[in-house]
C-alpha cells in the first residue's frame, strides 16, 4: 500500500572548483519484526504478550553538508535531523502481572527526533601514506516520554595513518575514542 512507499531526494551544487554543498531528504520505514509481533513469555524480568496489530515505524531524515576535494585531500562536514514516528515500544499494563512479573505489550506509541553532525577528512602524505580522521556527535530525544532517546551513541572520533610500502603490504595505526554517555 502507499504507506510502504518511501522517497529520497538529493541535490548538489558546485560552489567553487573544490567546494560543493549538498542536501538530502528521505523517508523510510521499519516494519515490525518477529520479536515485535510474537514475543510471548518471560524476557528480562517481565512477561511479554504478542502484539499483532503493530504498524511500521516511519522516519523523515534531512541532511545538509559541504564537501571539499583537492588532488591530495578531501573533507566532508554535515548536519542532519531525523524525525521518527510510530516508534514501537514496550508498554507496561497498569494492572496485570503474571507469576509476579509485570506484563508488557509492544505498541506504536513513540515520537522522537535525532540531531547530529559528522566530519571526515582524508589526506595523502607522500606517495605511500595517507591520514584519515572523522568524528560524529548525535543527540536524540524521545518527545513522547520527554526524555533522552535510548541507544544513541556518544560522541566518537577516529584517526588512522595508513602506510603502503608496496602492493603486498599495508600498515595501519588507528586510534578510536568515545565520550562517556551521560544522557
Amino acid at each position: 500500500n502507499n504507506e510502504a512507499v518511501v522517497f529520497d531526494v538529493a541535490a548538489s551544487r558546485k560552489l567553487s572548483e573544490s567546494l560543493f554543498v549538498y542536501s538530502n531528504v528521505g523517508s523510510s520505514f521499519r516494519s515490525p519484526n518477529v520479536d515485535d509481533l510474537g514475543t510471548l513469555g518471560i524476557v528480562d524480568f517481565r512477561f511479554e504478550l504478542p502484539q499483532y496489530g503493530l504498524e511500521p515505524e516511519y522516519s523523515l531524515n534531512k541532511e545538509l553538508g559541504f564537501k571539499w576535494k583537492s588532488d591530495r585531500a578531501m573533507a566532508t562536514v554535515c548536519a542532519y535531523h531525523n524525525q521518527l514516528s510510530g516508534i514501537i515500544s514496550r508498554v507496561k499494563s497498569p494492572t496485570d502481572s503474571l507469576q509476579g512479573y509485570p506484563v508488557y505489550a509492544k505498541q506504536n506509541v513513540g515520537e522522537s527526533e535525532i540531531w547530529g553532525a559528522e566530519c571526515d577528512l582524508q589526506m595523502l602524505i607522500g606517495k605511500k601514506s595517507q591520514v584519515k580522521a572523522g568524528a560524529f556527535f548525535t543527540v536524540g530525544d524521545n518527545l513522547t516520554m520527554q526524555e533522552p532517546m535510548r541507544r544513541i551513541p556518544p560522541a566518537m572520533l577516529h584517526a588512522e595513518w595508513v602506510y603502503r610500502p608496496n602492493k603486498q603490504w599495508q600498515f595501519v595505526l588507528a586510534m578510536y575514542g568515545a565520550k562517556s554517555q551521560q544522557r
